[in-house]
């Protein structure tokens, strides 16, 4: 696992955390992705339109949440990921 995704993971999942239901459970995969198809555990094929599509909606959220931390400079990012965008 590069340091990144270390470092990115509990960040995530913390932010979740706070967002989730008291009974929701929270945790962090071993070995990310990678851990998880290691051990054999189901990981459904994409197709290339899935992909296409999956990267249509990437690129829409990550614009919007660019737009967001622009237009409010003091926010933390786990307020920029709270606003509703219009």
């Amino acid at each position: 696992t590069c340091q990144y995704s270390a470092h990115r993971a509990p960040q995530c999942a913390n932010w979740y955390r706070q967002k989730a239901s008291p009974q929701q459970r929270v945790a962090i995969l071993s070995g990310g992705f990678r851990g998880w198809e290691a051990q054999g555990l189901p990981v459904k094929p994409h197709s290339d339109e899935s992909c296409a599509d999956a990267d249509e909606v990437a690129m829409q959220l990550g614009t919007q949440f660019v737009q967001v931390v622009h237009a409010h400079p003091g926010f933390t990012t786990l307020q920029a990921y709270a606003v509703p965008v219009a």
